[in-house]
């Protein structure tokens, strides 16, 4: 029945029920409102590429806006055109992945620190780590904690920072630091790498399924002994090992990838970007057949790489999304997080310090 018809016979029922009464004993008639339904309001897109499939890409810093200064080196998130144009610009990393916006989320928390005693005596230190979320612009999906503050017990001094290095379509890639002092000679840095799928909110071990291990571990260490400033203490018990992955878009716009070899080493020969008493060097690699299957580097990413050459896009993905999505608004209440997951891909239990007991037992629990 139309929503006239319903109207038409509402409106009679009065005269109905007073037909062969007194006309003074029917009450006067009533006009009964049906109120027609209301659409849902639209809701308005930042983007004119709004339900269709589009092309994110994130960068270390501004493409090519600060003029002779040099730019931040603060993440900047770009929504692509087909072509490679810039249709909207937010700060911060954004990824596309499971139907949905995803924003990498930071927080500073405190961490408690001791004081030292004995010949090292000094007042509690300074303790920060930091919180990492990946928020989803949909609410009703969980957000994914990617990276909690250690458990560090004993310390005078605790510093722990995160950041992601990459990112491939829906794959993370992650990389943990904390440096501590507990009152010894010096401080301890540990270096974590993880690779998160945020389409099954989880950490997968990507570094077991590079192609040619032997020959790339083999290749790492040669670079490493070549190198007189970095000495090589690597022995069948405590031999070399891969400890990072790190893809990139290449020149040509291809995905290209290099794996970080580490040894250890002295503290004083630390070098290379991993832990405290390790040497490395950074190898070409294919990359997995995982980021193969990702397929290529989106057409538009490569376009946009193209017409910036002085910016390095250090990740992108692409996804069926109303445009870049502003930041959540203060005070609203997202789904709680998923609780992370303590998968260590980076074998770094197997990369202890050749000179222990410089620290006095600082336990740093994954």
């Amino acid at each position: 029945m139309s929503l006239r018809s319903v109207v038409r016979t509402l409106s009679t029922l009065p005269l109905l029920f007073c037909l062969g009464g007194q006309a003074a004993a029917c009450s006067p008639a009533r006009t009964i409102l049906v109120a027609a339904p209301v659409a849902p309001a639209a809701t308005a897109s930042a983007s004119p590429t709004a339900g269709r499939a589009r092309t994110l890409v994130w960068t270390h810093g501004s493409a090519g806006t600060c003029g002779d200064a040099a730019c931040p080196d603060e993440p900047v998130t770009y929504e692509l055109s087909d072509d490679g144009d810039v249709l909207a610009k937010v700060p911060g990393i954004r990824v596309a992945a499971a139907g949905t916006e995803w924003t990498w989320e930071e927080g500073s928390e405190a961490v408690q620190t001791e004081p030292c005693e004995g010949p090292f005596e000094r007042p509690p230190g300074e303790g920060r780590a930091t919180r990492v979320r990946l928020v989803p612009a949909d609410p009703g999906r969980r957000p994914i904690e990617l990276v909690v503050p250690p458990d560090v017990h004993g310390a005078n001094e605790v510093d722990h920072s995160a950041r992601l290095l990459a990112s491939v379509g829906p794959l993370l890639f992650v990389e943990e630091s904390t440096y501590a002092y507990a009152c010894g000679a010096h401080g301890n840095s540990e270096v974590r790498f993880r690779v998160w799928n945020v389409e099954d909110g989880a950490p997968l071990d990507l570094l077991s399924e590079i192609p040619d291990r032997d020959r790339l571990v083999a290749a790492g260490k040669t670079a490493i002994d070549e190198d007189a400033d970095g000495p090589d203490f690597s022995t069948n018990e405590d031999p070399p090992t891969l400890t990072e992955l790190l893809p990139r878009v290449g020149p040509r716009g291809r995905l290209e990838a290099s794996a970080l070899v580490s040894v250890p080493s002295c503290y004083a020969c630390t070098s290379g970007g991993w832990s405290s008493y390790t040497t490395s060097a950074s190898v070409p690699v294919d990359p997995p057949e995982r980021l193969r299957k990702l397929g290529p580097v989106p057409a538009a990413a490569q376009r946009f790489a193209a017409t910036h050459p002085a910016v390095t896009i250090a990740g992108y993905s692409t996804g069926a999304a109303a445009g870049v999505t502003p930041a959540p608004a203060a005070g609203s209440r997202p789904a709680p997080p998923a609780a992370a997951q303590s998968i260590d891909t980076s074998s770094t239990s197997k990369i202890r310090p050749a000179l222990g007991g410089m620290l006095g037992g600082l336990p740093l629990s994954p």
